[in-house]
């Protein structure tokens, strides 16, 4: 929500005898960001918006956020991160493997093993943990914060609602993804938060939100 800022104008009048100050002018109206509209039905999940324009920072790399135009690059990282989120929603082991880099999956202990990644992922994602840890149902990612760029690594940031087949509402929380360029392709480079809820990870690891070493 913008704030509000009252500003006070002093106006110098002709003579030195009469000041006069000048009404303050009228403060602009607040606006209220609504927020993103969201339909559950399986048919009717929507493409997020695309970020911000990219601006150099300090460090030679590139950012984007919220509210203005994104460069095509940008819109290759988004890509590539909505498709992950995307895989891991519908349980899609081979596309998900696809999205990741090699040795992405170093760190994560599966909760299931069937040969290869594609069969462990499927076999993992929605595992109901004996904890009584949440039991993934489905993900949509529906906004973008801003994506930051340096060479060929890349982190997006953005919004995710969870839904849990054992929860009457839904998680909502900012995923932070790490990716890299693989020749023409952006690649995730590490397991996200969306990932661990995906396989009932009792808890997301600290390290999950650091950046890949």
């Amino acid at each position: 929500m913008a704030g509000l800022a009252t500003i006070a104008i002093a106006a110098c009048g002709g003579s030195d005898d009469a000041e006069q100050p000048a009404p303050p002018p009228e403060a602009p109206a607040s606006t209220v960001a609504e927020p993103p509209d969201r339909d559950r039905g399986a048919d009717s999940r929507r493409d997020p918006a695309p970020g911000a324009d990219s601006d150099a920072d300090e460090g030679g790399g590139e950012s984007t956020g919220g509210g203005s135009e994104t460069t095509g690059e940008d819109e290759l990282v988004q890509q590539a991160a909505s498709t992950y989120v995307a895989a891991l929603s519908a349980r899609d082991g081979a596309a998900v493997c696809n999205a990741l880099v090699a040795g992405a999956l170093d760190a994560v202990e599966l909760p299931k093993t069937k040969g290869g990644c594609e069969e462990s992922i499927a076999a993992s994602i929605g595992f109901r943990d004996p904890r009584g840890v949440p039991v993934f149902e489905s993900a949509e990612l529906v906004a973008f914060a801003g994506v930051e760029r340096s060479g060929d690594s890349a982190r997006v940031t953005a919004t995710v609602v969870t839904d849990f087949a054992d929860r009457d509402e839904p998680s909502i929380e900012d995923d932070v993804i790490y990716l890299v360029r693989d020749g023409g392709d952006w690649l995730i480079a590490k397991a996200s938060p969306t990932l661990y809820r995906a396989i009932g990870a009792a808890e997301v690891p600290a390290g999950a939100l650091a950046p890949p070493e």
